[in-house]
Order: structure tokens, then C-alpha cells, then sequence
């Protein structure tokens, strides 16, 4: 992979399709067949290629499935697999895994038709855009666009072109499901981000990282120290690498605290750390201090060498991290479930603001957040005509 400078490129435009309509599975540490400890310490083995594991059958079936089904890790573990141990797999297994690997280049090849119209039609309205998460943590972290597994297109624009960015949008066929409170720009205030479909394609329109209070996180100069990066053969504007892990600790940090955290973050925090081994962590940190989420950030991390056990992998990280929680610490808080108080209470204590300031803004943002995100409350997009 080779990052080059921003520069305007034109790229053919791959041929739309429609797209299957994907459900998303919810409650990822619910009602799994299996322990969450098992479905954790699966991974760990897939982590460390445990082939001696898994060839003399020590395979947990049903926390593979789980793997597969819940957190969305098929194309991942289609890869990491391999031909050699597919044979030391249930066939019911192998079966979901090539299942999910088919459907992932099917979404991949949608969000990448899609992004290419979107792209285009901005850039002749000049504005910037950045593709998140998805297909370019998937190029850029795993080899190929369709080797990592999501079912939208996010993309980040500068917040000043929020509204712009949304009519661009509607241009392009597209309709915001996501629903306000009051008014757009009121309910832009308390949310980063808007929902937009198509009969083909969902996008994320992000214009921030964050609304929680105390963040002060530079989106748009995020968006200027991006880089050119080929994904799925055409010249894609990125974050930079350490912005990119910025964003995945902050997203992850919401995640966890609302019980819904897929334990996918954790393979793509795995990967990403692999790709900074010059990191200075005392450096990272003191730059994650002055934009407010130095403890977010240390708590992610925290629980991420714990529940991997990547201690040893990572010895720089954790002695920076310091006080690092048990696994069995970090899996009450991941399984605790979505709005359960160990979760909730786990990333209060680690907001940059007191707890009655961050309960003042929960509770008044409350109201527009699940207007814009919760899924009873979404607006439906037009079915198109046949033909």
C-alpha cells in the first residue's frame, strides 16, 4: 500500500447494482449459544494462528458462528483461516464464512460504486470528503476492500458543510432516514452524524468524531492531514493512521458504552497497532490530552490488550496505558449490555467532564440522539419503481 499527498484524480466509475438488504444483527453479547469468555478466548486462538488448536478440534463451533453472525468478522476469518485449517471446521461453519465472505462482496462492491458517484459529484461541487471505517479499513488494514466485514458507506465532511453535503446527497438519489428533532441544524448540534439510503446503498454522513461533552477533537483538521490511499483501484482521500485510530478508540468508546461494541473493533485496533510500531505512546497521549479524550483512549486500549491478552505483543502500549483491567473486568463491561450501569459507569468515569455536567448533557441531548439513530425512529426511504 502506498499513501500519497491529496490530488484530484478521476477513476472509472464502477457499474451500480442493487444491493440485498442486509440485516444488521443486534445485541452482539446476547443470547450467542455460547459464553461470551468463549466467544473471546476464540478469538484470541484465531489471533495467534492456534492451528495445533484447531487441528486437533479444540474449535468452539458455536463462538465461530457467533464470530461470524454477531461480530462481524467472516471476511476476516475467511483470510485468516486459510485452506489448510478449513478442514478442522464444522461444514455448517465453513458454510456461514463463505456465506459472509459472498454477501461482503456484494456490499463491498455497491459502497464502492457508490462512493465513486458521491466522490464525483462533490468534488464538482468542491466539497472535501474523507471515506471512513468500511472499505478503507479494509484496503488499508487487511488487503482488500471486501476483507473486512460492514454494510455502509461512512464518510466525513467538514462540519461548515454539513448541510451541502446532505442536498449533494439527495442529488445523487439519496434520503435521509435519519430522523430530527425541531429542525436539521438543531439536531446537527447534538449528533455527529446522519443516515442517508438509496435502493443500492446506506451512507453515513459524518461532520465530526464526536458530540460527547469535552471533546475537543479537530475534525477538520483530521480531514487536512489526510492522505491518498488505492482502494478498490481508485484514489480514495483517508485519514491519516493515527487520525484513523483516533477515530476508532473514540468510536469504540461509544460502542462500549452502549453494550454494542463487535468484537471486529478489537481484530482492527489489533491490525492498526501492527502498522504504528514507531509510535511514541507519551506523545500520542499528551496530543489526545489537549483535544479531551486522553482517558477515553487509555480505557479502550485497556481493555483491548485484556481481553486479547496482548500485553507482551504491545509492551510499549501497556506500559504507557498502565493500569490495565482484568479480563474478567473488561468482559463485564463488554457483555453488560446496552445502557446496563457497569458499562455506563465505566466510560462516565473516563469522560474529560464531571459527572453532573456529563448527566446534564445526556439528558438533554438524549431526545434528539435517538431521533437521529434509533432504529424505530427512522424514516423510510422511497422503494424504487421495478425496472
Amino acid at each position: 500500500m502506498h499513501h500519497r499527498e491529496p490530488f484530484e484524480t478521476t477513476t472509472p466509475r464502477p457499474t451500480p447494482r442493487t444491493m440485498t438488504k442486509v440485516r444488521r444483527p443486534s445485541r452482539p453479547w446476547k443470547d450467542l449459544g455460547c459464553t461470551p469468555r468463549s466467544l473471546c478466548m476464540s478469538l484470541r486462538d484465531v489471533l495467534r494462528d492456534a492451528r495445533g488448536s484447531l487441528a486437533a478440534g479444540g474449535v468452539d463451533a458455536q463462538a465461530i458462528a457467533m464470530l461470524v453472525e454477531r461480530h462481524k468478522l467472516g471476511p476476516f476469518l475467511g483470510q485468516q483461516l486459510g485452506i489448510s485449517l478449513r478442514p478442522a471446521l464444522p461444514a455448517a461453519i465453513q458454510e456461514r464464512i463463505d456465506a459472509s465472505v459472498s454477501r461482503q462482496a456484494e456490499i463491498t462492491a455497491a459502497c464502492l460504486a457508490g462512493f465513486a458517484g458521491i466522490a464525483d459529484r462533490f468534488g464538482k461541487a468542491g466539497v472535501p470528503l474523507v471515506m471512513l471505517k468500511g472499505a478503507a479499513l479494509g484496503e488499508r488494514l487487511f488487503g482488500g476492500a471486501a476483507h473486512r466485514g460492514y454494510w455502509d458507506l461512512d464518510i466525513l465532511v467538514h462540519e461548515h458543510d454539513r448541510e451541502r453535503a446532505g442536498r449533494l446527497l439527495e442529488k445523487e438519489g439519496f434520503t435521509r432516514t435519519a430522523s430530527v428533532l425541531f429542525s436539521e441544524r438543531l439536531s446537527a448540534l447534538f449528533s455527529h452524524g446522519f443516515d442517508y439510503e438509496r435502493h443500492d446503498l446506506k451512507v453515513d454522513l459524518h461532520w465530526c468524531l464526536s458530540r460527547a461533552p469535552g471533546f475537543r477533537i479537530d475534525s477538520s483538521a483530521m480531514m487536512r492531514r489526510g492522505v491518498m490511499v488505492d482502494v478498490g483501484g481508485r484514489q480514495t482521500p483517508l485519514l491519516s493512521l493515527e487520525d484513523e485510530l483516533v477515530f476508532e478508540l473514540v468510536s469504540m468508546f461509544a460502542d462500549i458504552q452502549r453494550g454494542g461494541l463487535r468484537l471486529q473493533a478489537l481484530v482492527d485496533l489489533f491490525v492498526m497497532l501492527r502498522q504504528l510500531p514507531g509510535i511514541v505512546w507519551e506523545d500520542f497521549f499528551a496530543r489526545r490530552n489537549a483535544e479531551g479524550c486522553e482517558t477515553v483512549c487509555r480505557g479502550v486500549l485497556g481493555i483491548f490488550l485484556s481481553i486479547l491478552a496482548l500485553e507482551e505483543e504491545f509492551p510499549a502500549l501497556a506500559a504507557a496505558v498502565g493500569d490495565i483491567p482484568s479480563f474478567d473486568q473488561s468482559l463485564i463491561v463488554l457483555a453488560s449490555g446496552g445502557g446496563a450501569g457497569k458499562a455506563k459507569l465505566w466510560a462516565a468515569v473516563r469522560m474529560p467532564v464531571s459527572p453532573l455536567t456529563y448527566a446534564a448533557w445526556w439528558a438533554i441531548s438524549l431526545p434528539f440522539r435517538m431521533a437521529a439513530s434509533h432504529p424505530s425512529l427512522k424514516r423510510h426511504a422511497p422503494v424504487r419503481a421495478p425496472g
